[in-house]
């Protein structure tokens, strides 16, 4: 369980960063262009599947992190960028369906170990590889390792 934690909070950390670097910087713009107002903008709505239910909220750290995400992303951007989810794999509960639904624009976000994804391509084959890693610690420096 721990070591699920470990890896959903580095996927978290993760899709922040990159939301985060697609922000405003606080950088002068140059006076050539003026900021657009946010109210200019199309409202976006994000799909994220899940095999998990929304009624295991009290003991399950998957599904509190993906309604932290949600809320956060809604908050940090003024609603402008809804994310919804589905939950129990109603978009798509096979792996297989998940790698597609994710390559076709079928919906944005899901919430799998990296092990799933050694199947299609050889970046995250370590990640399928039983007990290669004994501890968190292992892990992590693994993980964080450049």
């Amino acid at each position: 369980m721990k070591r699920n934690s470990i890896v959903l909070m580095a996927i978290i950390l993760a899709i922040m960063s990159v939301l985060s670097g697609c922000g405003s910087g606080n950088g002068d713009a140059p006076s050539s262009q003026s900021a657009v107002p946010v109210e200019e903008f199309e409202p976006v709505v994000l799909k994220f599947t899940n095999s998990s239910q929304e009624s295991q909220y009290d003991t399950n750290t998957n599904v509190q992190a993906i309604c932290y995400f949600r809320d956060e992303v809604e908050k940090r951007t003024d609603g402008n960028v809804k994310i919804e989810i589905y939950w129990g794999g109603a978009l798509a509960s096979s792996n297989e369906d998940i790698v597609n639904g994710l390559q076709t624009g079928g919906f944005d976000f899901n919430l799998n170990g990296h092990g799933v994804y050694g199947d299609y391509t050889d970046a995250f084959f370590p990640f399928s590889v039983p007990y290669l890693l004994q501890s968190d610690e292992e892990y992590a420096e693994f993980v964080d390792d450049p």
